[in-house]
This record gives structure tokens, C-alpha cells and sequence, in this order.
């Protein structure tokens, strides 16, 4: 889910509508890749360096699992369910 719409929701190019994100959708514009040598590059390069969408999206990504951990958790705790 967080790699196929969620990153795209939360961090895509918002194009205008200042809420929510328009682009990125299953990892679309990740990277770039030159096609003569299979380098794959860091999509964001400026004067003080490169920074690569694939990092800043697995690192959203960890946050993303332990939240989804934490809820299942408190949840499995606090329900008298025969599952947990």
C-alpha cells in the first residue's frame, strides 16, 4: 500500500490543489537509470549534494510499519477476541 499510493499521496507533486499529491504512484520517477551503461541515479540533485527518492521513501516506509505494528499491538491488548 505505502509503496503503490501511499508515498505518492503524502509526498507526491501536488500540482496545484495544495492538499494532496499527484504523481509517484507505484514508484514512478524513483530513480533514473541512463540507458547506454544501467547507472541508476538519484532522481534530486542540487548544488549541495543528491538525495535519492528510494532513501527518503524506505525511511517513510519504516515509520509507516512500526505505527502499523504499534495500533496492532494496543489493539490485540486492549480486545477480548479468540483470535489474539
Amino acid at each position: 500500500g505505502w509503496w503503490s499510493i501511499g508515498w505518492a499521496l503524502a509526498y507526491g507533486e501536488q500540482n496545484g490543489n495544495g492538499f494532496i499529491g499527484t504523481d509517484g504512484f507505484f514508484g514512478w520517477g524513483f530513480y533514473t537509470r541512463d540507458n547506454s551503461s544501467g547507472v541508476i541515479t538519484p532522481v534530486e540533485c542540487t548544488a549541495d549534494g543528491c538525495q535519492s527518492t528510494m532513501l527518503s521513501w524506505f525511511f517513510q516506509w519504516a515509520f509507516c510499519t512500526a505505527g502499523a505494528t504499534i495500533v496492532s499491538g494496543a489493539v490485540a491488548e486492549r480486545v477480548k477476541s479468540p483470535t489474539y
